[in-house]
């Protein structure tokens, strides 16, 4: 079987971000961060439980976590 991958689900505000991140869970999404400020949960799940998250009320987006590195303070190259 395949290791799970990391997945930022983003969440409407129209409903309680306490009540999305339970039902995720609830589908077999392991939470490992939830930011309620801007109504994003990340944590891990297989392919298909990522994209049966789509489905789940309060749910606008589920995206694969991508790194992101800007590199050292000092650099003279930005990108």
């Amino acid at each position: 079987m395949t290791q799970p991958k990391r997945w930022v689900v983003t969440t409407s505000p129209d409903h309680a971000f306490g009540e999305v991140a339970r039902e995720l869970a609830n589908r077999g999404f392991t939470i490992e961060e939830k930011m309620d400020a801007i109504g994003v949960v990340v944590g891990s799940a297989h392919d298909d439980v990522a994209e049966a998250l789509k489905g789940v009320k309060g749910v606008t987006d589920v995206s694969p976590d991508a790194p992101v590195d800007i590199g050292p303070s000092d650099s003279s190259d930005t990108w």
